[in-house]
């Protein structure tokens, strides 16, 4: 029989603790993951969520209640895309032109398109991890994506499609930081245009282009993320499909485990 429906990767902790797996960098134990996350993926197994814990005392499984919810809110989200449309502009050149008015722009040229301005108290209402991120970072707005009183979103709206520009990591300088650094986090201009994306456009998935995106080298669990992994934070409940290079697996691997990737590969 074809359901023709996305088949979700559901996950008890089997070999650790519900404070192991928290306290863990790595996430999920390497059995799990080769078990739980590597064989199902050959079926087409997506976005493995961890929904229950073990006690240490007992052994016995017990619901993780908030990763419950997020596995329940995923799975509407994804079957509701077959009832959606959309429409964009008939050439990429014109796409080109209207979103970033230069093929050639850099991620600091002014030529980007705004598509929304965030003022601060927005920012913060809509972001209540906001002030974890003040550590690396200081107050909001701070000077990237932003206009020193706004917090800038680049994109351009068709309709019900949202063509967004992503915000680079913060770090070019030295981007080693963010991956090893305990207190590295994602800036305000990247944690402004995640809660645009799914809390004022309301988008009901998100389709990437490219490789080396930024989401998926937040600091997080390398595999089953929890309630405080920045990737698991900033996707919320939006199903996430990503057009990855095919001469990158090893990368590629990395950005499906990142919790909510779904990759595709091209080209």
């Amino acid at each position: 029989m074809k359901l023709d429906v996305p088949y979700i990767v559901a996950l008890p902790l089997v070999f650790q603790t519900t404070e192991e797996w928290l306290n863990s960098t790595l996430g999920l134990h390497p059995i799990q993951v080769a078990l739980q996350v590597a064989l199902p993926e050959l079926d087409g197994g997506m976005e493995p969520i961890v929904f229950a814990g073990r006690d240490p005392r007992t052994g016995k499984l017990h619901a993780l209640h908030k990763r419950v919810g997020q596995l329940c809110t995923r799975a509407i989200k994804w079957t509701e895309l077959k009832r959606k449309s959309k429409g964009l502009p008939e050439t990429s050149e014109a796409l080109i032109e209207e979103v970033i008015h230069d093929k050639e722009a850099q991620f600091s040229s002014p030529n980007l398109n705004v598509a929304y301005k965030m003022n601060v108290r927005e920012y913060q209402s809509l972001t209540p991890y906001a002030t974890l991120l003040e550590e690396s970072w200081g107050k909001p707005p701070g000077n990237l994506n932003s206009d020193a009183e706004n917090l800038m979103v680049y994109g351009k709206q068709y309709g019900n499609v949202f063509i967004g520009v992503q915000p680079t990591l913060g770090y070019e300088g030295d981007p080693m930081q963010l991956f090893f650094s305990k207190s590295a986090s994602p800036h305000h201009g990247f944690a402004a245009y995640y809660s645009f994306v799914e809390k004022i456009f309301k988008a009901d998935a998100f389709l990437r282009f490219g490789t080396h995106g930024s989401l998926e080298f937040m600091p997080g669990k390398q595999v089953g993320m929890s309630d405080v992994c920045y990737p698991d934070i900033l996707i919320g409940n939006i199903p996430n499909v990503y057009y990855y290079a095919d001469n990158n697996p090893s990368e590629a691997t990395i950005a499906k485990c990142s919790y909510a990737n779904n990759i595709m590969s091209r080209t």
